[in-house]
């Protein structure tokens, strides 16, 4: 994190005050020599980038529960809090998964972060697209559970569900201590809209919004990072059709 690049103390501050809460508690959050590797690898290839160089793509190859995840996920949060500082919107990172139950997991990982960060004031929003994502907000949807995520704040096993704030807008909502979680983008019309600074989906989503209208097609302008996790399944002829997607 102390690789972001600030242009006054105001903005030094909001980094190292970032830095500190992501990596606060040294016994949830430890970076093991596997993980230090990737992270310095992954920044390594920034830097070709922004020279660039060609090859950049990054395989992080480890055995289940080894902390691949931390490891492409601080970059992405560095990317994400430099985005917010210079008042850059759009989409920072698009997060690739197989499979809904992954996408599901990976949200409610990520949120016990950017929930701190957000506290902060370092509004970093973000938002799942996929078959199971509601077009639009209906009265239908409120009062029912959201993904089937719990809430983030200590001593609370509250659901998340869909509701209203105090002043009527549609959002995420913990039906237990009330926790609001207004950068959740909920509905695609509030995705494509809003482009939220951290995108979960996965291929077949990707692709549909690529032959989508300009909006939709748009929501993967400028990204820093793709994320292609479990790349082990994207073998044979659907790889193949993979690869030719994202070069799109």
């Amino acid at each position: 994190l102390k690789r972001l690049k600030v242009k006054n103390k105001e903005n030094k501050k909001v980094v190292e005050e970032s830095k500190d809460s992501i990596l606060r508690d040294k016994d949830k959050v430890t970076i093991s020599t596997f993980q230090e590797e990737v992270i310095n690898a992954i920044f390594s290839k920034e830097k070709e980038r922004e020279n660039k160089v060609s090859g950049i793509g990054i395989g992080i190859v480890a055995p289940t529960a080894s902390g691949k995840t931390l490891s492409f996920l601080i970059p992405i949060l560095v990317k994400a809090i430099q985005r917010v500082i210079g008042r850059n919107k759009g989409v920072s990172s698009l997060l690739i998964y197989p499979r809904k139950a992954l996408e599901r997991d990976q949200l409610q990982n990520i949120l016990k972060i950017i929930g701190v960060l957000n506290e902060m004031g370092i509004k970093i929003t973000i938002g799942i697209d996929d078959g199971d994502t509601p077009l639009e907000e209906s009265e239908d949807l409120y009062n029912t559970n959201f993904r089937g995520l719990k809430c983030i704040e200590d001593k609370c096993q509250g659901d998340l569900i869909y509701s209203r704030d105090d002043k009527g807008r549609f959002v995420i909502k913990c039906n237990s201590c009330g926790k609001v979680y207004d950068y959740i983008y909920a509905t695609k019309k509030d995705i494509w809209n809003n482009k939220p600074t951290i995108l979960i989906s996965n291929i077949y989503t990707v692709y549909r919004r690529l032959m989508r209208e300009r909006r939709t097609v748009e929501m993967y302008k400028n990204l820093d990072y793709i994320v292609l996790d479990e790349a082990h399944v994207y073998t044979d002829f659907f790889g193949g059709h993979v690869h030719y997607i994202l070069k799109m």
